[in-house]
């Protein structure tokens, strides 16, 4: 028997309702962006005997400089009938080789693979002390908090693109809507949602058992949305799709001559539209200041950030991974082949 933290006996406990209402259907939705179609969405529930299962596939279709590219990424969640998880597995595939990542629950831990390329690697991360919710309970506890009359609804929830921890997501109600599908009107309540780690407010709509039926995403390159639709949705109009790579180039005022070579740069950044520009102070990087719909930063090469005591101890950064595989013995050739071994100064080994 799993000994499992505290905070999963809610979970258990809402899993008695979750079961009841298990819907074993599939959802389609169509992507836009910046108003333009880019793709679709697929959520698929499913109940065994032993396990709830929800599965979210996105498919996106964009140009970026004349080049089209097509991403597809994949969330499986996998419970108990309890509500306990069991696993969570990820796919993504972007133009190589798909990546793919599985993360098993125990009593000893999150035991993390990530492989790519025909390599993998395990790490185990301890369990979260935190509250939080698999989507299928979080689906259970907004059920129940919005028929208890909740204007606001706030709990912790995992993400794998984030990482193995606690994100808190806050849901406040701003109003009613009413969706029109396939010849039916269907009432729905309006949802601004902030999600902990990501700088960009949604807005969902979800319909009175709480399934989602449309919803938006602010976005420096224009608004991801997503509406309830049919399979039809698959098969993309190819006369157009959104540009993602010139659209985003910032044009400054006056021209920099050999930024390369320069020994420290200051920009000011403006938004067309005026919102604030929010950016980090992070690498040779640093914030300067602050105005009204613009941001002032700082860069100088010579003189990066220090990494923190917690990252500097953070043995994650040393460790290969899928995406940076700094065991696979091509990469350790090419690296033995480049880099002067009898130089001893970093920068120039990095360079190199």
């Amino acid at each position: 028997m799993f000994a499992w933290p505290p905070f999963m006996l809610l979970a258990v406990v809402l899993s008695c309702v979750c079961v009841a209402q298990a819907d074993t259907s599939t959802r389609w939705y169509a992507l836009t962006l910046g108003d333009v179609p880019a793709g679709w969405r697929r959520d698929v529930e499913t109940t065994t005997a032993d396990h709830l299962t929800w599965e979210t596939t996105e498919f996106l279709r964009i140009n970026r400089g004349g080049q089209e590219l097509e991403i597809e990424a994949r969330t499986t969640w996998v419970t108990d009938l309890r509500g306990r998880p069991v696993e969570v597995r990820t796919l993504q595939l972007m133009g190589g080789t798909p990546a793919e990542a599985r993360w098993v629950f125990s009593d000893a831990g999150i035991d993390i693979t990530t492989s790519q390329g025909g390599r993998s690697n395990t790490v185990q991360v301890p369990l979260p002390a935190e509250p939080w919710l698999t989507p299928q309970a979080a689906r259970t506890f907004m059920t129940q908090r919005i028929e208890a009359g909740a204007e606001q609804v706030d709990f912790g929830m995992m993400s794998p693109e984030l990482g193995a921890m606690v994100v808190q997501q806050s849901m406040r109600r701003t109003g009613e809507i009413e969706v029109v599908w396939e010849g039916r009107t269907l009432p729905g309540s309006v949802w601004s949602v902030s999600t902990q780690g990501l700088p960009f407010m949604s807005e969902q709509v979800l319909s009175a058992d709480t399934l989602p039926l449309a919803g938006s995403m602010k976005l420096p390159f224009g608004d991801l949305s997503f509406a309830l639709a049919g399979p039809e949705v698959q098969h993309l109009d190819n006369a157009r799709t959104p540009e993602l790579f010139t659209s985003l180039f910032i044009e400054p005022r006056s021209m920099v001559e050999d930024p390369h070579a320069a020994p420290s740069l200051v920009l000011r950044l403006t938004a067309k539209d005026g919102t604030p520009v929010d950016l980090a102070s992070a690498g040779a990087q640093r914030i300067a200041g602050r105005g009204p719909g613009h941001t002032t930063i700082h860069v100088q090469p010579s003189e990066p950030l220090p990494a923190t005591a917690e990252e500097l101890e953070d043995p994650a950064y040393r460790q290969p991974s899928s995406l940076i595989d700094s065991a696979d013995p091509a990469v350790l050739d090419l690296k033995n082949k480049a880099v002067p071994q009898r130089d001893a100064n970093w920068p120039r080994r990095a360079e190199a």
